[in-house]
């Protein structure tokens, strides 16, 4: 493996165990065989799929997985066999709690990983290189604004954005909805200091909304480093630009993009279309209307 190679765990197929206990897709004392799926949070169908045969018994087991690999510059699949032996250990209580063995380094481990450039599921610490989460690759500013957006997604609120306080969903206590509020403008200070030390801007949310030009031109970019103007010129880019609000088609939610610079609406939504110019096109684009349609059959 390449030592410039780091995966993110998101990134890999996660084999959890006891999810499997607790779905029913093992038991203990039989043979259970079927189709393990991996789908993305809101998608209908499954990105990856296996086949698997488990053969629980009372004290410990074997899962056999069979699926199809196909690594990035090689075209031809390749067909993978992963066995993976299962032990379990007696509980003070009563019981005994189960536990799957990395088929490389035979550690004992709840949860297997498939990465992107592994052939078979293997524990975090089998790698030379150990993964890391996506949290821990961002830091200062976008850590914060993943933290507020994780915020508003725990709420289950879909319709605020970044620069105004969070939208209350309904049914939720108001109790609970000022302490994720709370906890949302302490977030949000902290941004505005990073913000003022970064882009020299005392209120990060005024000047991306009322007073973007002054703001921006009083910062002087010539003292600063190149990835603090690389960070203030994305700033200015995004000084124009609103939250596009239009209506998605699969979900009727408002969108959350960002709009086309000069535009209200994003690129999906109508941002990048000018419309006909010309009175002929004009006149061929009002024709095509529905409301002039349905006026022409009945005439």
């Amino acid at each position: 493996m390449s030592r410039t190679w780091r995966p993110h765990i998101e990134s890999a197929l996660c084999l959890n165990f006891r999810k499997l206990l607790a779905d029913g897709l093992l038991k203990v004392g039989q043979k259970t065989s079927g189709t393990l799926d991996w789908s993305i949070k809101g998608e209908p169908w499954p990105f990856a799929s296996a086949g698997f045969a488990a053969d629980l018994e009372e004290y410990s087991g074997e899962l056999t997985l069979n699926y199809t690999v196909k690594h990035e510059g090689n075209n031809q699949a390749k067909q993978v066999q992963c066995r993976i032996n299962l032990s379990s250990i007696p509980l003070h209580f009563g019981g005994r709690r189960w536990y799957m063995h990395c088929p490389l380094t035979h550690r004992r481990a709840v949860k297997l990983y498939k990465f992107a450039r592994t052939d078979k599921f293997v524990s975090r610490v089998a790698l030379n290189i150990a993964p890391t989460y996506s949290i821990q690759r961002c830091s200062g500013l976008d850590r914060i604004i993943e933290r507020r957006w994780a915020l508003r997604e725990r709420m289950g609120d879909d319709v605020s954005d970044l620069f105004g306080p969070p939208y209350r969903p309904r049914g939720m206590r108001h109790q609970v909805f000022d302490a994720y509020a709370a906890r949302d403008r302490k977030l949000e200070n902290e941004e505005e200091a990073i913000a003022r030390r970064r882009f020299g801007i005392s209120d990060l949310h005024s000047a991306f909304r009322r007073e973007p030009c002054a703001r921006a031109n009083d910062f002087d970019a010539s003292r600063t480093s190149v990835p603090a103007r690389i960070a203030l010129r994305k700033a200015k880019r995004a000084l124009h630009r609103l939250v596009c609000g239009g209506r998605r088609r699969s979900d009727g939610k408002p969108c959350q993009a960002l709009s086309v610079p000069g535009k209200q609406r994003c690129k999906w939504h109508g941002g990048c279309s000018t419309g006909p110019k010309s009175k002929e096109g004009k006149a061929r684009a009002a024709a095509n209307l529905p409301w002039a349609r349905a006026r022409r059959t009945d005439e």
